[in-house]
């Protein structure tokens, strides 16, 4: 529930601490992002909830759940810093609206990497219900 919002804010405080403007560049950025969480979001709930269907206890699927998806999410993050992270240290005129791109499509990525993990064991110890 509130995994995406807490991984989109410190787009916005890089953005604010590096002097980047609210552009079509970053609105790129950020809509790339949102897909990104979105589909990481939806992989680590649908694994949880398949626990929960098998039977167990809310807790116990939240735990399960994330403990599965540590090969997805430990895998899936770095793959983005090696893609991204070469256009942070670009040169020339290029380079400097490509380190823009990738700074605001990394903070993102990196705050989603703590959150979306959890607060979505989180949620569904809390929220869920099947049926």
């Amino acid at each position: 529930m509130v995994a995406i919002p807490l991984s989109i804010i410190p787009a916005f405080i890089f953005m604010y601490a590096l002097g980047f403007s609210l552009n079509m560049m970053s609105l790129i950025a950020l809509s790339l992002v949102v897909g990104i969480l979105v589909d990481d979001s939806i992989v680590v709930v649908e694994n949880m909830v398949h626990y929960l269907e098998m039977g167990k206890s809310k807790w116990r699927a939240a735990l399960e759940g994330s403990k599965a998806n540590h090969v997805y999410l430990y895998g899936h993050y770095p793959c983005y810093c090696g893609v991204f992270l070469p256009l942070a240290i670009a040169g020339g005129m290029i380079g400097n609206i490509l380190k823009e791109f990738a700074i605001r499509l990394l903070s993102p990525c990196f705050a989603a990497f703590w959150f979306v993990h959890r607060n979505a064991a989180v949620d569904v110890a809390f929220w869920k219900t099947i049926g």
